[in-house]
């Protein structure tokens, strides 16, 4: 009919969906929960997992969030793969456990992310670990303004986000740890 109609929750990301007889299947994840069905009711083949919800913020136009253990706590910076990927509403075991185990995780989408159009997902090529890495630490200097973060952070990511851990941890000293997980290092 052309008419535009809301069938989802806030704060998820749709998986996969299927659409027959004017009925409509989904699952979806969100910090939360790892999994759920939706068809008529929901099912959650998983409910004994739940995640933390993670606060998110702005940082020029860009998405952040920060899952809060205490402001005291070593905050992980986590930087996605990619770079054409995002981070949004969805569950992350990994972000989980450093959460349960007393640290802040702090993640978000700088230039060369998914899901803010054509320009900005080509705004880094042939500038990896410049201006996105600018972003990224504009997230923390926001984190520790906006909520009260100690300059205590460690810095991960895995593929381009690895690489990104390394153009980091040689352009500041501002990292008290480093990982760089599956790391893309010759782009030879």
């Amino acid at each position: 009919s052309g008419n535009v109609r809301k069938v989802t929750g806030e704060r998820i990301s749709v998986r996969s969906f299927h659409a027959s007889n004017g009925k409509l299947a989904y699952i979806y994840t969100s910090h939360r929960h790892p999994s759920i069905l939706h068809f008529e009711n929901e099912y959650d083949p998983n409910p004994k997992v739940e995640g933390t919800d993670a606060e998110h913020f702005t940082v020029d136009g860009k998405d952040a969030w920060l899952m809060l253990s205490s402001r005291d706590a070593p905050t992980v910076l986590a930087i996605h793969g990619g770079p054409q990927t995002a981070y949004g509403y969805a569950f992350s075991i990994e972000f989980n456990f450093l959460h349960d185990n007393g640290f802040n995780v702090l993640f978000g989408n700088p230039r060369g992310s998914d899901s803010y159009g054509d320009e900005f997902a080509e705004g880094c090529i042939g500038d990896w670990g410049g201006k996105d890495l600018e972003d990224v630490l504009a997230f923390a200097d926001h984190a520790i303004k906006e909520f009260g973060l100690k300059d205590n952070f460690a810095i991960t990511g895995g593929s381009y986000g690895g690489y990104m851990t390394n153009a980091a941890i040689v352009k500041t000293d501002r990292f008290k740890c480093a990982v760089s997980e599956r790391c893309v290092s010759n782009l030879m």
